[in-house]
């Protein structure tokens, strides 16, 4: 069935009303206010927010020191861990159940890989990996629409969640993808505008506050999920989905999968006392980076204090050119009395060193730094500084160290990922239920066209696929994207051809392949022409040379029929006359081969770009006739033995007794013929 976006499901008036809404909507909130309150201060102190940084970023009437310095060192930590993450893309691969077959499954794949395309899920599978580490929490959607504007046909898309702490899940949702979750409540902000042009027969009203939405261009309406059972016997379920202004029911609709489609991407999950507990990458870092910025601050304070210039002259020599003395640094040429008021001779003014900044100031800054460091686990080679390690091993085995202190986060959001895979594939059996031709994305990225459900198989289809039938189970995997993949072959491959450079005629077509460059292509098929036939496993033989390796089988076949028939009167004769059979069947067939290589060889020499080796090819040309000559000849001495043994055997049913005198004159005969 097509899922209606506007109005699936019949609107129930009492079943889930605008009071049950509000009091969902404020269990929920109240169950995450603790974890959303620590997760903003987190954001914050990441942004370099001054007064998160000095308090707690939450009392108005807090005020900063006069000299607040912010050294937020935070940053460059959490860029190190979450740019690790986004250059291992995850990839979501469907797994076939009962009632369901591999090459189906791989087309449930492709689809996925199309749905993440359509939907840069790139770009939202790096936002919820950012939030996670920055935040404690992000989250993933999943949603359908329309593929054009005529609305004949729906697909599944995937959605960022820009704001996470305006989405609330299932309080008793204990899994870590949550997809036990029961219920969820999201937060979405619009503008009176848009409001009309969805509603138009509704009143835009703030679900949060509807008496404040007059003073407002924008208000909040709130989406509320609910999964309920419909048959408790077989457990199936149903995902309604509730949209609500602040006074009343926008919508109701139904959500083509059993899960609730907001999957939430934790950070460090702990459970204490039935209690749950998130933290970022961050969060035990914070008071290492305020005690930062506290020393900070006191060095930037005593610094502030000392003059610009400290001057010490004697009484009197500054009489007549104290206004100069008073701001040194606003003068080209410093004046004074070369005597005193005595007329003695007086001393020129000299400056004064600043008062120094004390060790325990910068060894507590030192301190701090080192602080923040070991909170998170990541030290300086794990972000890419000196450290005190001097081999390339040392180095390697540190940040090592520094990735699996921060694995966690890469692997909650796999976890999470899989989620979205389980729901994609829970979903695209009622989306994508017609006849219809989809566009999927192959792994080398290559797009292409399927015909599903029925519909007109596309070029290159070998068979049908109904993505109504069967079930399917999702893993996914974490690695270097196919192009990254494709530039460390082509590495390898360059990194062996140099070491043995006869092995570029086997295979220097895959390395141009794998080359990341224009015309690479074209170049790795020119290439295949000039390797030997044989080493490329394409599957593209001759079909003569194949109908003649067929015929080789049958004798083969018949060969050891023959064996069988040893015990036989005539198991001697036919056992002969078999092997003669197959070698006159290996003598048509290499004479088939040498047709084929002379017609390769008679090729214009342009094809190969070879053009200044012509006489070497005519050369060839010249040998493989030579060759093919040799085995016509050896052919006619085969057909010459086989036909004196087929009249032996009749001379040996009919004159047993001369029997070895007539196979003595057949095969002088045979010579005769042959010579």
């Amino acid at each position: 069935m097509e899922y209606d976006i506007e109005d699936t499901a019949e609107v129930k008036g009492g079943e889930f009303s605008l009071s049950d809404a509000k009091s969902m909507y404020e269990d929920y909130k109240t169950y995450w206010f603790d974890i959303y309150r620590e997760a903003k201060i987190d954001l914050l102190m990441a942004v370099g927010d001054k007064a998160t940084h000095w308090g707690n970023g939450w009392d108005s009437n807090y005020k900063l020191p006069a000299t607040a310095v912010v050294v937020n060192e935070l940053p460059q930590f959490i860029h190190q861990v979450c740019n690790d993450i986004r250059q291992n893309t995850p990839s979501i691969k469907a797994i076939p159940d009962y009632d369901s077959d591999e090459e189906t499954a791989e087309i449930y794949s492709e689809l996925i890989r199309a749905i993440e395309y359509k939907s840069c899920a790139d770009e939202i599978y790096d936002t919820s990996a950012e939030y996670q580490v920055t935040s404690s929490i992000g989250f993933i959607r999943v949603d359908h629409n329309y593929c054009d504007e005529e609305g004949d046909y729906q697909e599944l898309t995937l959605h960022r969640v820009t704001d996470p702490f305006v989405v609330f899940l299932d309080p008793a949702s204990i899994e870590c993808d949550g997809r036990d979750a029961m219920g969820a409540v999201r937060l979405e902000e619009i503008s009176k505008k848009d409001f009309k042009l969805l509603y138009p027969d509704k009143q835009p009203t703030c679900f949060i506050d509807a008496h404040d939405s007059e003073k407002k261009k924008t208000i909040t309406i709130a989406e509320f999920y609910i999964k309920e059972w419909t048959d408790e016997r077989r457990k199936k379920a149903v995902v309604r989905r509730y949209k609500f202004s602040g006074d009343q029911l926008l919508d109701e609709t139904t959500f083509p999968s059993q899960y609730i489609p907001i999957i939430p991407v934790y950070g460090a999950e702990t459970w204490i006392d039935g209690k749950r507990y998130l933290q970022s990458l961050i969060r035990q870092a914070r008071d290492p980076q305020r005690r930062l910025n506290h020393w900070a601050s006191k060095e930037s304070q005593i610094l502030s204090m000392a003059p610009i210039a400290p001057v010490m002259a004697q009484v009197g020599v500054l009489v007549n050119d104290r206004n100069q003395w008073q701001n040194p640094g606003s003068e080209m040429v410093l004046e004074y009395n070369a005597q005193d008021i005595d007329g003695n001779p007086a001393s020129p003014p000299q400056r004064l060193a600043p008062p120094p900044i004390p060790t325990g100031i910068i060894n507590a800054m030192q301190g701090a730094k080192e602080n923040i460091k070991e909170a998170m686990g990541l030290y300086n080679a794990s972000i890419g500084n000196r450290s005190n390690e001097t081999s390339g091993v040392a180095i390697n085995a540190r940040k090592v160290e520094g990735d699996v202190a921060t694995f966690h986060f890469s692997d909650n959001l796999r976890r999470s990922i899989t989620q979205v895979g389980r729901i994609l594939v829970d979903a695209i059996p009622n989306i994508y239920d017609t006849p219809r031709v989809l566009q999927i994305i192959t792994e080398e990225q290559n797009p292409k066209l399927v015909g599903v459900n029925g519909a007109e198989m596309q070029e290159g289809q070998e068979r049908p696929f109904d993505l109504t039938r069967g079930k399917h189970h999702v893993r996914v995997t974490t690695g270097a994207s196919y192009t990254t993949k494709r530039q460390e072959s082509a590495q390898f491959l360059a990194d062996i051809f140099k070491q043995d450079p006869e092995l570029m005629a086997i295979g220097g077509d895959l390395l141009f392949k794998n080359l990341d460059l224009p015309g690479a292509d074209v170049l790795a098929e020119r290439f295949k022409k000039t390797i030997d036939p044989k080493l490329l496993d394409e599957g593209k033989q001759d079909p003569q040379v194949q109908q003649m390796q067929m015929a080789m089988q049958q004798m083969q076949a018949q060969l050891q029929q023959a064996l069988q028939a040893l015990e036989s009167k005539h198991g001697e004769e036919a056992i002969k006359q078999a092997e003669l059979q197959v070698k006159q069947g290996e003598l048509q067939l290499k004479e088939a081969e040498l047709k084929v290589k002379i017609m390769e060889l008679q090729k214009p020499t342009e094809d190969k770009g070879l053009e200044a080796n012509q006489q070497l090819f005519e050369q060839q040309i010249k040998e493989r006739e030579i060759a093919l000559k040799e085995a016509e000849f050896q052919l006619k001495v085969t057909q010459a033995l086989q036909a004196n043994a087929v009249q032996e055997s009749q001379l040996q049913n009919m004159q047993p007794l001369g029997q070895e005198t007539a196979g003595a004159l057949q095969n002088q005969e045979a010579m005769q013929f042959a010579g």
